[in-house]
Order: C-alpha cells, then sequence, then structure tokens
C-alpha cells in the first residue's frame, strides 16, 4: 500500500483528539464574529492582534520553562510547580513581548486604517459583547491548551513531543501571517461578504498551522528549498 501524504496522515492521527477541535473553535472565532455579529475591519485586525501576543508570550513561556536548556539542572517537578514557573515565566513574556507587537501593531494601525475606522473602535467597536465574548472565548482555549500541555508532560510520547516542538517552531510564521492578515484587512476591508470570505481564508490557514505542525513544518522546509 503507498504511504500517505504527511497531510492526510496527520489528520487521520489527530482529527479526533479535543487539542484539534480546540484550535478548531478557536479559529472560528473570528469567522463567527464577521458573520454573525458584523465585525468591523479593525475588530478583526485587533484580534489577531491579540492572538499573536498572547499565542507568542504561551509559547516563549512554555519553551523557557520546560526545554532543559534553560532550566539549570531544576526543572519543576510536579504540575503545582510547573504551573507556578509557568505563570511567573508568562508575565515577563507578555510584557516583552506586548512592546514588539504593540510597536508592529502601532504601524499597521497608521499605515492600513483609516482615522473615521479608529475612531469607531475606540468610541463605539471594542467593547461590544459580540467582540468581547470572542475575545474572553480564544483567551481561554489558549490558555486550556497550556494547562494540557504542562499536564501532558509527564506521559508525553516522542511523537508528541516531536509534535509540540513543531508547533512551537513554526510559531513565528503563524504570528508574520496574522500581521500580515491585520494589513491586508484594513487595506481592502468594508465587504461583509470579503471580509467574510478572507477571514475563512486566514482561519483554515492558521489551522493548519496549528492543528497539524508535522505537514505545515514539512511545508515550510520545502518552500525555504
Amino acid at each position: 500500500m503507498p504511504e500517505q501524504p504527511a497531510f492526510v496522515a496527520e489528520l487521520s492521527r489527530v482529527w479526533r483528539t479535543p487539542q484539534f477541535w480546540v484550535v478548531i473553535a478557536r479559529q472560528s472565532i473570528p469567522v463567527i464574529g464577521v458573520a454573525f455579529f458584523d465585525w468591523a475591519a479593525l475588530q478583526i485586525g485587533a484580534y489577531f492582534v491579540l492572538q499573536s501576543w498572547l499565542m507568542l508570550s504561551l509559547y516563549c513561556a512554555t519553551d523557557l520553562t520546560f526545554d532543559p536548556k534553560y532550566q539549570e539542572g531544576k526543572p519543576p517537578r510536579n504540575f503545582g510547580e510547573s504551573l507556578s514557573a509557568l505563570i511567573k515565566m508568562l508575565f515577563g513574556a507578555l510584557f516583552i513581548v506586548g512592546i514588539m507587537i504593540g510597536l508592529c501593531a502601532a504601524f499597521i494601525l497608521l499605515k492600513f486604517f483609516s482615522r473615521d475606522a479608529v475612531h469607531a473602535f475606540v468610541t463605539d467597536d471594542w467593547h461590544e459583547n459580540g467582540f468581547l465574548f470572542g475575545l474572553a472565548a480564544m483567551a481561554t482555549s489558549c490558555l486550556f491548551e497550556t494547562v494540557r500541555f504542562v499536564r501532558s508532560l509527564p506521559s508525553r510520547s516522542p511523537a508528541q513531543i516531536e509534535a509540540d516542538d513543531m508547533r512551537i517552531a513554526t510559531t513565528f510564521y503563524r504570528v508574520v501571517l496574522l500581521f500580515v492578515a491585520c494589513a491586508l484587512i484594513g487595506a481592502v476591508g468594508g465587504s461583509s461578504l470579503g471580509d467574510l470570505l478572507f477571514v475563512l481564508a486566514i482561519a483554515l490557514i492558521m489551522a493548519y498551522f496549528e492543528a497539524l505542525p508535522r505537514s505545515a513544518a514539512l511545508l515550510i522546509r520545502s518552500v525555504k528549498g
């Protein structure tokens, strides 16, 4: 029997896991926001920026907390110590990553979004219930994934370790993609149908990178030559 393509093989292995559906749910949030809550272009952009900030901060914190090369011979001994160390590292990561993400976001805001869009977001759009619920759901799903990762550490198989490492390794590309999406949605946003199709495409790409890290890493390697 011929070997299955990497995408098909990985999808058939992970699609029944809770982690896969958490990723799908998280990437569906902006699609639902546009389709049912009529998110404006800047709400979509803000969602992508905040997702980038939280996602990159969490991955930095988990990598610095649990990668042996950063532990100085004193790895966390149990779940409680692991979570405590992770929370401390997360506060630092949120601050440092927030500065970098904030500078990029400010450039995109000034370059690609109109003053009217910024004014509408500042005065009304940011505190709409649909937008706030979307942010809360996104943050909850990211924290759920972090707790799942910490709890799985003692029992991870070599395949799970490899998948987690690849997921962290592709984080940079996912953040770049989200910022490109912010710029594009600011430059060409305006049509509800156009925004929906664009956000759906971004959601599918992000779900691919996050839920299928092995095949995504292979794709990146092939593109880089």
